[in-house]
This record gives structure tokens, C-alpha cells and sequence, in this order.
């Protein structure tokens, strides 16, 4: 996956509160077990590793917003 991939699908992506809990929650972890130079974009890491959703659900949630748009 391309870093213009990645970024695209993170500003697509739909942003609840319990993803910027989490997200913000392995940032604080990274910062407390590593330094904040290396903390903050480990922990980035680490949520998108757990928390990135699969291709087949993104293109299922971009046909939804679709369909909504048509109606």
C-alpha cells in the first residue's frame, strides 16, 4: 500500500469517537513505553494496523454513501 493510498483512505475514512479514543489511546501508549519522537507515529501504526478496515468493506461503504447520494 502506497503512503497516497493511505492517506486517501484515512480522510475518506468515517471518524467515530471511539476510533479517536483508540487512536489517541495508542499514541499515549507509544509516548509512555517509547519516546514521543518514536511514540506518536508507532502508535499511528500500531491503530492502523488493528483498526484499518479490509478493501471489501471500504468499497461496501462507499457504494452505501453512493446509493444515498442518489436518493
Amino acid at each position: 500500500m502506497k503512503l497516497n493510498e493511505l492517506k486517501e483512505k484515512l480522510l475518506n475514512k468515517k471518524w467515530d469517537l471511539s476510533d479517536l479514543i483508540f487512536l489517541l489511546l495508542f499514541i499515549f501508549l507509544g509516548c509512555t513505553f517509547l519516546t514521543p519522537i518514536a511514540g506518536v507515529p508507532l502508535g499511528t501504526i500500531a491503530f492502523l494496523f488493528l483498526f484499518l478496515d479490509d478493501e471489501s468493506d471500504i468499497e461496501e461503504e462507499l457504494e452505501d454513501i453512493k446509493q444515498n447520494i442518489d436518493k
